[in-house]
């Protein structure tokens, strides 16, 4: 069983989005949701290491309905005001991927938020089957 996914740019495979289950063995486990991307000498990380997705089986509809290109755009809420929005942008699978990260920093009232949207490298479908594994 695969525990994580790894959603790469089309333009940078050093930019990416990685989702991690954090335990596989607890059923209620949160998960890791984490941006990196590197240039050259410069890398910049974004993350959140205890985060919880919000309806993943009605996610997981959506995500089916949007590879046949019923939909346009779905979003994948996640608790802190993160989330993960993939949009369609021409009818031959291309897609974006926009998300944000949120995480409270030690000491601070309000989290701290990281957005930023790309390009995505691998197949829808293969998005999707990476997703029903790391939801099941």
């Amino acid at each position: 069983m695969k525990n994580s996914i790894k959603i790469i740019s089309d333009d940078n495979a050093n930019c990416y989005l990685q989702i991690s289950l954090n335990d596989p063995s607890d059923p209620y486990s949160n998960y890791h949701l984490s941006f990196s991307y590197q240039d050259g000498h410069s890398q910049f990380m974004a993350e959140n290491r205890s985060i919880h997705f919000t309806d993943r089986a009605g996610f997981l509809e959506k995500f089916k309905a949007f590879v046949n290109a019923d939909l346009q755009q779905i979003r994948l809420e996640a608790t802190e005001g993160s989330y993960l929005l993939f949009e369609r942008v021409s009818v031959k699978q291309e897609a974006y991927v926009r998300f944000q990260i949120a995480t409270f920093l030690q000491g601070a009232k309000q989290p701290v938020y990281v957005s930023g949207q790309f390009p995505i490298q691998h197949s829808l479908y293969s998005i999707l089957s990476q997703f029903q594994i790391l939801f099941s």
